[in-house]
């Protein structure tokens, strides 16, 4: 199968800016296309004589891809942004500063009202009893706290590792009396008996 070789081009060349005639190293960009102009004011300065870009209606200093209103920060330095006012390092110092001592509202009565608005069936993503299995055993251990028995009246005692099982006829529901607290070997067994019909594990009681 005959592969057709893409042309290699070189990473830069030699090149005159359309604008200000210079002669400088153009940049390769993709598929043989090269930088067009030397710098980024010529490239704005061509724009505008296209009238593809029209800053200057906005600003009337804007002109040649800068501000012709030299702009000097408090500390001595220029303004390279013609709509600041601060320089770089001025400007990150002020937000530093603002993010210290600005009024934190983030309390804790403010946090519980955000979790009371937003809990349940207040948030948007609830889905009622579509819930899948995963998501239903964590509302009933949220809801009503964690297994900390086992309700069965044959239980052996051999675990101490509790959890909600759901009750035979019962359906997936956000109900609490739809479950019952197991330990860990209790539930193997109920599940087992009821869901394989495996008789030999019948010393789960309800």
């Amino acid at each position: 199968m005959n592969m057709k070789r893409q042309p290699i081009h070189p990473s830069s060349q030699n090149a005159v800016c359309p604008n200000c005639k210079k002669s400088f190293n153009s940049k390769h960009y993709s598929k043989g296309r090269y930088q067009k102009y030397c710098s980024k004011s010529c490239s704005v300065y061509q724009q505008h004589k296209r009238k593809e870009i029209g800053f200057e209606n906005k600003n009337p200093n804007y002109i040649d891809g800068r501000s012709k209103e030299i702009k000097i920060c408090k500390c001595g330095k220029q303004v390279n942004d013609y709509r600041g006012k601060l320089c770089s390092k001025c400007y990150i110092e002020k937000l530093i500063h603002l993010n210290k001592t600005r009024e934190r509202h983030y309390t804790k009565e403010y946090r519980k009202q955000i979790s009371e608005r937003t809990s349940g069936e207040k948030h948007p993503n609830w889905q009622g009893d579509k819930v899948g299995y995963k998501g239903l055993h964590q509302w009933v251990n949220k809801k009503f706290g964690k297994a900390n028995k086992c309700e069965n009246k044959s239980c052996n005692k051999t675990s101490d590792m509790y959890e909600y099982s759901l009750l035979k006829g019962k359906e997936y529901e956000r109900k609490r009396e739809n479950f019952w607290m197991l330990c860990k070997s209790c539930h193997k067994k109920y599940d087992v008996y009821f869901r394989e019909k495996d008789f030999s594990c019948s010393g789960v009681k309800i």
